[in-house]
């Protein structure tokens, strides 16, 4: 599933984003509410870089902003990560 997100172009179910100043992909959604317990994250991704890396969380708000998991995305070709979030 390919999330909206506020930059980058939407290729079929991948979202891409051109190397620049910033590298960055806000995206957001699905504002769901799920039961409390453990769920798992699969990003696929590819990066022709290093440096890069997902966060997890609420950010919508600057008094209540919340991350709840990172992780770093090194360089690689259609790689992918999971991410357990509690």
């Amino acid at each position: 599933v390919s999330l909206p997100a506020q930059i980058g172009k939407e290729l079929g179910n991948s979202r891409e984003v051109d190397s620049g100043p910033t590298n960055t992909i806000f995206t957001y959604g699905p504002y769901i509410t799920l039961k409390k317990g453990r769920y798992l994250l699969t990003l696929a991704y590819s990066a022709n870089t290093n440096g890069n890396k997902l966060e997890v969380g609420r950010f919508n708000d600057p008094i209540k902003n919340h991350m709840i998991a990172m992780a770093p995305l090194p360089k690689a070709e259609n790689s992918k990560i999971d991410l357990e979030l509690n």
